[in-house]
Order: C-alpha cells, then sequence, then structure tokens
C-alpha cells in the first residue's frame, strides 16, 4: 500500500468505545480492530474543497485524532532523556508543537484521500494476531495486504485507568516514537533546545500549507 493511504489508515482511527472506569484491563484487541474498521469510513469520506462540510470533517478529525493517541506517553518517549531536562514551561511548549505537528500531519493526509486526491489499492485486508498484555502496557500486532503490497503494523498501547489507547505505531520495525526521537535528540545536540523549537514552529506552519511532511 502507498505510504500516503497507509497513514490515513493507521492514524486516523477512529473514537474507542471507553470501558468500565476504575476496572481492570479488558483486552485492547477487539477495540483496536473496531477503530481501525471505523478509520476506513473516516478516510473514505468524501467532502468538498473548502466546504461546510469540509470543516465539520476537520472538527471529527482532530476529536478522532485526540481520543485514540495517547498524547502524554507519545510526548515523553519522543523527547527520550531530555524531556527530564525540560522546564514545565519548555514541556509544555513541545507538547503543545508536537500536538500541533502530528495532527496538521494526520490532517494532510487524510483531506487527500477525503477528496479523492490518492490513489487507492483495490483490496486491503487485515489479518490481527492476539495480542500480548503485561499490566497496563500491550502490544497488538495486524498483516496488512494491498494488492501486492505486504506490511506488519506493531501497535503500543497503554491503559490509562479506563481505556487503552495508543502510543506508537511501527510499520514493519519502523517505530515512529523512535523515529522522532533520534531526529529531536540529534537537532538538541547540534542546536540546542531552543532551535528544536524554532523548527518545529516553522514545521506546522509548512504542513498546514501543504509545503511539508512529518520531520522536525
Amino acid at each position: 500500500m502507498p505510504m500516503p493511504m497507509l497513514m490515513p489508515l493507521l492514524t486516523a482511527l477512529s473514537v474507542a468505545v471507553p470501558a468500565a472506569a476504575g476496572g481492570p484491563p479488558d483486552a485492547p484487541g477487539p477495540w483496536l480492530q473496531a477503530t481501525v474498521d471505523r478509520a476506513k469510513k473516516l478516510a473514505e469520506r468524501k467532502v468538498k474543497p473548502d466546504s461546510p462540510e469540509e470543516e465539520k470533517w476537520k472538527k471529527d478529525v482532530k476529536a478522532t485524532v485526540d481520543e485514540i493517541l495517547d498524547w502524554d506517553e507519545l510526548t515523553k518517549r519522543a523527547l527520550g532523556r531530555a524531556w527530564e531536562e525540560r522546564k514545565p514551561a519548555e514541556r509544555e511548549q513541545f507538547s503543545k508543537l508536537l500536538h500541533d505537528m502530528v495532527e496538521a500531519s494526520y490532517e494532510s493526509k487524510l483531506k487527500l484521500a477525503a477528496r479523492d486526491q490518492l490513489k487507492k489499492p483495490q483490496e486491503v485486508k487485515l489479518t490481527w494476531e492476539p495480542e500480548k498484555i503485561d499490566g497496563t502496557q500491550a502490544t497488538a500486532r495486524a498483516k496488512i495486504k494491498a494488492d501486492k503490497t505486504n506490511a506488519t503494523l506493531d501497535f503500543s498501547l497503554r491503559w490509562d485507568g479506563s481505556k487503552w489507547r495508543v502510543w506508537d505505531v511501527a510499520i514493519d520495525d519502523v517505530s515512529t516514537v523512535r523515529t522522532y526521537r533520534s531526529q529531536f535528540s540529534k537537532i538538541i545536540a547540534e542546536s540546542g533546545f531552543p532551535a528544536l523549537i524554532d523548527r518545529m514552529k516553522k514545521k506546522v506552519e509548512e504542513i498546514k500549507s501543504g509545503k511539508g511532511e512529518l520531520a522536525p
């Protein structure tokens, strides 16, 4: 599957059905499978450019991303050891910019799908393997086949006390969070934390204007 079509399927996972608050974690597999199925519908929803329908669609994308992703875990792991070195104000600023970057990237990719501007595979088949649970952490794997393309998807999840949330997705062992951390660490080592913040601000604007992809 071409990457532009794969990412909307993975990252625009639909609204979760919360489990009983305070109860023990249920297996995340059924929930993940349901949300991926709903994600297909979100990616397939056709909207006219700059229309009221597209504005509503944008709100649905934002709500979806906020619901599925464990922003706290994703943010801390993306910055790695440098997170402990940051002051509260710096952590807040970094968290907001990473949130904006990820959200803008997902919306950009999904917008192409919604406007029917992406080549779509004739058939997409997902085969799920049994998930693995270790306390409040879990991993779930799916094999995806789209026409002649095959890939393995590994979801990392955390139980937040009421439901599962995804904090990382790896495609063929390429972890999204590890990729972020490697890029962020390199910029900090070479130019310092303020330079990273500046790069992230510029990247958000580039993605929103359609001139950039998600990379710091």
